[in-house]
C-alpha cells in the first residue's frame, strides 16, 4: 500500500513536469511569435479572466461609454436644432437648396491639413480641375452604365480608362517594330485607339528589323529593361490579355478581388481557402475575407523595413492557400512590398497574387516612369505574352479623385470568376 508521503512526492513530481511542459510551450511560442506578441497574448488572457470577476465588466463598459461620448461630442457638438430629420411638408426651391449648401459648406473648417482622401485644392474658388469635374458630372449624372447600348459614350470612356491604366501598369505587350514610322509623324504608322496596326506596320512576331527587338526578346531583356521602358507609346500593342473594370473605390476593388480568389479556390476543390497577408495590409482585406468566408493568415512585417517578406509568407502557407496579398504601397507607412520576390513565391506555389496599388498607385507608376522608383511592382513581374500560362495576378489601383478605383487582371481567365 502506497504511503501518504510517497503519494505526495509523486504528486509534486507530476506538478513539476506540468510546469516544465508549460514553460517549454511558452518558450516555443516566444521563439515563434516574438516576446512582444507573447506578452500581448498573456495580457489579453489575464484581462479576459479579470472581466469575469463581479463588477469588472461593468466598470470597463462605463469607461468605454465615456470615451464614445467624447467622440460624439467632438463630431456632433451639443446638437443641431436645424437638422432636417423628417420629410418636410412643403418642398424647397432650387435657390433655397443651393443657399443651404453654401451655408453649410461655409461652416466647414478647411484651414488645416486635409486627410489622404482629398487629392487637390478644396479651398477658395473652384480651380480648372474642379470646373472640369463639375461640367462632366452635369453632363453624365443621368446616365447608367448598366445600359451600355444606350449610353455608348459611357461605355467608351470606361473602356478607354481601363486600357490606359492597363498600359500604365505594363499590361500591354511590347511591339517594338510598330514604331518604324516612314516619315516620323504619328499618323503614318503605329497603332490606333483600338491597338490596330496602321499603314503596313508589322508585328514583332514577323519582323524585328526596325528595332532589333521582338516581343519575345524584350521579355528576355529582364524586368524594366532600358530598351523596354524607352519604347514610345505607339510601340505598345493595346490588345494584350490584361483586362479590368471600374469600381466605386479601393475597398470595392479589394472586395471583388478576394471574391474572385475564393471562386478560384472552389474551382480547385479547396473548400476552406486561405489568403496570406501582412499586418500592414489595408483593413479592407479583413473585411473581404470576413464577408466571403476566407481565412486570413496574417504575418509580421520585417522589423527594419516594414515590408512583407517571402520567407515569412512561405512559412505561413498551407495547401489551402489560394493567394498572397501584397501592398504597393502599404496604407499605414507608404512602404512598397518586394513584389518580384512575392510573385516568384506565388508562381512557385501556383497561387494567386494581389497587389494593392490603391493609395498612391498612380503616383508610384509615374515615379517609376521618371526613373525615381526603379523597382517592379505591377504586371512587369509577370509580363504577358502569347505563350504565357494564365496565372492568377490581380492589381487594384485608386484614382486621384474623390471616388473610383480600378481592378485589373493580367489574364481574363480570372476576371471571369467574378460573374
Amino acid at each position: 500500500m502506497t504511503q501518504p508521503g510517497a503519494f505526495a512526492r509523486w504528486f509534486h513530481r507530476f506538478e513539476r513536469l506540468v510546469a516544465l511542459w508549460m514553460l517549454f510551450g511558452w518558450y516555443k511560442r516566444v521563439r515563434r511569435d516574438g516576446l512582444g506578441k507573447f506578452l500581448k497574448a498573456a495580457a489579453g488572457f489575464v484581462l479576459a479572466r479579470a472581466k469575469a470577476l463581479p463588477g469588472v465588466q461593468g466598470a470597463l463598459n462605463a469607461e468605454l461609454d465615456k470615451e464614445v461620448a467624447k467622440i460624439e461630442q467632438k463630431m456632433h457638438g451639443a446638437g443641431d436644432p436645424t437638422a432636417v430629420v423628417s420629410l418636410p411638408a412643403a418642398g424647397r426651391s432650387a435657390e433655397d437648396v443651393l443657399a443651404l449648401a453654401a451655408e453649410r459648406t461655409a461652416e466647414e473648417d478647411k484651414s488645416g491639413k486635409s486627410w489622404g482622401g482629398v487629392y487637390h485644392e478644396t479651398r477658395g474658388p473652384p480651380g480648372e480641375l474642379s470646373k472640369l469635374q463639375a461640367a462632366m458630372w452635369a453632363r453624365f449624372n443621368q446616365t447608367n452604365a448598366l445600359y451600355p447600348t444606350i449610353f455608348t459614350s459611357v461605355r467608351k470612356f470606361e473602356a478607354e480608362i481601363i486600357s490606359c491604366c492597363v498600359g500604365l501598369v505594363h499590361g500591354h505587350e511590347a511591339k517594338a517594330t510598330l514604331c518604324a514610322l516612314t516619315d516620323g509623324r504619328q499618323g503614318s504608322g503605329g497603332v490606333n485607339a483600338n491597338g490596330k496596326m496602321l499603314n503596313g506596320a508589322s508585328s514583332s512576331s514577323s519582323s524585328s528589323s526596325s528595332s532589333g527587338s521582338s516581343s519575345s526578346s524584350s521579355n528576355s531583356a529582364g524586368i524594366g529593361s532600358e530598351n523596354e521602358l524607352a519604347l514610345p507609346l505607339k510601340a505598345w500593342n493595346c490588345e494584350g490579355p490584361a483586362v479590368g473594370l471600374l469600381t466605386s473605390g479601393g475597398t470595392e476593388s479589394i472586395l471583388i478581388a478576394i471574391f474572385a480568389y475564393r471562386q478560384l479556390a472552389y474551382d480547385r476543390g479547396i473548400g476552406s481557402p486561405e489568403i496570406v497577408g501582412c499586418y500592414t495590409a489595408h483593413p479592407a482585406l479583413d473585411k473581404a475575407c470576413h464577408y466571403f468566408g476566407l481565412k486570413l493568415v496574417k504575418v509580421k512585417a520585417e522589423q527594419a523595413t516594414q515590408q512583407l517578406r517571402a520567407a515569412a509568407v512561405a512559412a505561413a502557407m498551407t495547401p489551402n492557400t489560394i493567394a498572397i496579398y501584397a501592398s504597393a504601397p502599404t496604407f499605414p507607412h507608404g512602404v512598397v512590398d518586394p513584389i518580384p520576390e512575392l510573385a516568384g513565391l506565388a508562381r512557385a506555389r501556383d497561387v494567386g497574387l494581389h497587389v494593392d496599388n490603391c493609395l498612391g498607385g498612380f503616383y508610384l507608376s509615374f515615379l517609376q516612369k521618371a526613373g525615381v522608383f526603379p523597382h517592379a511592382f505591377d504586371f512587369q513581374v509577370r509580363r504577358p505574352s502569347a505563350r504565357s500560362r494564365p496565372e492568377p495576378f490581380s492589381l487594384s489601383k485608386m484614382s486621384y479623385s474623390l471616388a473610383h478605383s480600378l481592378l485589373l487582371y493580367l489574364f481574363p481567365t480570372h476576371s471571369s470568376l467574378l460573374y
